[in-house]
């Protein structure tokens, strides 16, 4: 058994794992990120971790630069329900781009930077009986690193675990918060032929590996980096057979994309950045206090067993000099 700690995260990490284990033959996840166990009863859970025997269950645990951490939070921030971007999942071919989506320039993006003591954020000064030299590591940009799959590979057979034989890059990758696309993934776009009817459908870049689909990516003209526009062989082949219909379709696809496309670029460039972040913290000197006993106290277990990955942390090293500026040492 392998007990994951996403713990300082957040993201995509629970949607990862969990389609890793979905994929594999094997079980071995435990996931204290779970709200249900991050929010539950203290007693209750220091008694289930002390039962735990550390030499026989391994213990894999994610890190994430706590700026990028708080950059994530405050952009999910009131965009927490698929209503909140979309009007419904299901539509017919030529149906107007804005009786699915919602708006986009209406849409709520939080604009205003604060900073708080989220308990189902900053834990690991509770899941810090967790930690010792025995704890498997990984810093959440490794993620975007062809490397993942076999780091993850050796972590997971350092524990005694048995690894699927599988390539798990296109899912370990996977960025499944880009684009808010957890939000409003995934679309069916029902196609009426002559002889009925058949489906395209929008899915996040994992799912759309899935066996028997085909890629529209090509045929519409866009990069599927965080979304694919996708269809069964066999209803894709009934649509070439209908010359007309499937101009049709690939036409108004192309429109549809691009004003998809077109809401991504803007929502972008509104979103608070973690320079954002260190730009409001240079500014406001009880916030960094705050966010400074914080993070000492959260930050205790990490730079003990994973100095190099905090040392790496690119935005956390600009905070501390932040700190330093205001006095705060």
């Amino acid at each position: 058994m392998l007990l994951i700690i996403i713990a300082l995260v957040l993201g995509s990490a629970t949607l990862i794992y969990d389609s890793m284990e979905k994929d594999s033959k094997y079980n071995y996840c435990f996931d204290l990120s779970n709200t249900k166990v991050v929010g539950g009863n203290v007693d209750d859970k220091n008694k289930f971790f002390s039962l735990l025997n550390r030499s026989k269950i391994g213990r894999f645990c994610q890190l994430r630069d706590p700026i990028e951490l708080l950059r994530h939070v405050l952009a999910r921030c009131g965009r927490w329900h698929r209503s909140d971007m979309i009007k419904r999942s299901q539509f017919y071919l030529n149906d107007p781009f804005l009786s699915v989506f919602i708006d986009y320039k209406k849409q709520p993006i939080l604009k205003q930077i604060h900073i708080k003591e989220w308990s189902s954020v900053f834990v690991f000064k509770e899941y810090g009986k967790l930690l010792d030299e025995n704890v498997g590591f990984i810093d959440t940009k490794d993620l975007n690193k062809p490397s993942i799959d076999l780091k993850m590979r050796n972590i997971m057979q350092s524990f005694g675990l048995k690894v699927d034989s599988k390539n798990c890059n296109d899912v370990l990758m996977a960025n499944y918060f880009k684009g808010s696309a957890y939000l409003w993934l995934p679309l069916e776009m029902k196609v009426r032929l002559e002889n009925g009817e058949i489906k395209i459908l929008f899915l996040n870049i994992v799912e759309s590996k899935r066996q028997g689909l085909c890629s529209l990516a090509s045929e519409i003209g866009f990069i599927a980096n965080i979304y694919d526009v996708c269809i069964f062989q066999d209803e894709l082949e009934a649509l070439r057979a209908d010359v007309e219909r499937y101009n049709e379709v690939i036409e108004y696809l192309r429109y549809f994309v691009s004003k998809i496309e077109e809401m991504l670029k803007y929502q972008e460039g509104l979103y608070i950045s973690s320079d954002d972040i260190l730009e409001y913290l240079r500014n406001n000197k009880r916030d960094s206090l705050m966010l400074k006993n914080i993070l000492d106290d959260e930050l205790i277990f990490i730079k003990k067993y994973c100095k190099d990955i905090v040392e790496d942390w690119k935005y956390y090293k600009e905070f501390i000099e932040i700190c330093k500026m205001h006095g705060l040492e």
